[in-house]
């Protein structure tokens, strides 16, 4: 049996998320995955909040100028206050060069949407066909199977197997919540860039630079505490352990575009581990509702694994193609 899932994820390169590293899922090998959520507290909107990304429950505050030293503590705060009362926002992901351009490649990229709430609710569409489609409704994951070409929705006691399906399904969009960037933001040591526009949208770009070990830290207890607990696979916890003691002292560079009123608008972290190529998200439409369906008909793990293989007693096999 090939991959179950593949997915990118922020500092594939130097194993921060292992379980989302374009790397299969399989009975022994899961790569471990390290993303952010932030401690930041949700509301939801009320039924007339605004759906465009330049409205904001929020008050104003002006940009400082570039090259003006910004504390991720107080970056992180903005994007909290920008999420306040927000119900949902829509996000797509892509790749940029070393100038900041989207590549026109599609590998790589999807687009999605949050519920700003918990447990975790949400969208992960793959436009790839590299990645796996997910879809999670209070916590409950369901994810598109290619090999089997059926939807999969993870029990409620999952074996060692399932438990590594369920958490890379559900790391993929839980790396992408703003929340969570919130929480990697928080400790940093920011600066600002000055003013930029993202897609038509006046933001601010803020580089936050932090340890590798500070960075894997926070993305692993945000995304625990917004709904995927990456380290409960034990291949993850070698993998996080063992990229600590190799490289945590190593700096990197996040950075994040928030309009006048601290919304998160767009976020971009290394991959790959150099400067030259770097996962972007937009975000968009915050304010909107988001109330995904569950796929119909979707099947428990053994029978998914059972159509894939021909066998429901067959181990799966790791391997370099996608699902």
């Amino acid at each position: 049996m090939k991959t179950l899932l593949r997915t990118t994820v922020a500092f594939a390169a130097v194993g921060l998320l292992a379980a989302c590293n374009n790397t299969t899922v399989t009975q022994n090998t899961a790569t471990a995955t390290s993303t952010s959520s932030s401690s930041a507290s949700s509301g939801s909107s009320s039924p007339g909040s605004s759906t465009s990304s330049s409205t904001s429950t929020s008050s104003s505050t002006s940009a400082p100028s570039a090259g003006s030293k910004v504390s991720g503590d107080t970056i992180a705060g903005q994007i909290r206050a920008g999420i306040q009362g927000q119900a949902g926002v829509k996000f797509k992901e892509g790749r940029r060069d070393s100038s900041g351009n989207l590549r026109t490649s599609t590998t790589g990229t999807a687009n999605g949407e949050f519920a700003i709430k918990d447990p975790l609710t949400g969208r992960y569409n793959d436009t790839s066909s590299r990645m796996e489609n997910t879809v999670v409704i209070d916590g409950v994951a369901y994810g598109y199977y290619r090999n089997a070409k059926m939807w999969v929705k993870a029990g409620d006691n999952p074996s060692a197997l399932e438990l590594s399906f369920k958490t890379a399904y559900t790391a993929q969009l839980c790396k992408l919540d703003p929340r969570v960037v919130a929480e990697m933001v928080a400790g940093g040591q920011g600066e600002s860039k000055g003013e930029a526009d993202v897609d038509g949208v006046k933001a601010t770009h803020y580089a936050v630079t932090n340890t590798v070990a500070q960075l894997m830290q926070k993305q692993v207890n945000g995304m625990k505490q917004h709904g995927c607990d990456v380290l409960a696979v034990p291949s993850n916890k070698t993998s996080y352990d063992s990229t600590i003691k190799r490289g945590g002292t190593k700096s990197y560079t996040l950075d994040v575009y928030l309009d006048p009123q601290g919304k998160l608008v767009r976020y971009d972290e290394p991959t790959g581990g150099t400067s030259t190529s770097r996962t972007s998200i937009t975000y968009t439409d915050w304010g909107t509702a988001v109330n995904p369906t569950a796929p119909a008909d979707a099947k428990t793990f053994d029978e998914a694994r059972s159509k894939a293989t021909g066998s429901g007693s067959a181990s799966p096999t790791s391997g370099p193609s996608a699902a």
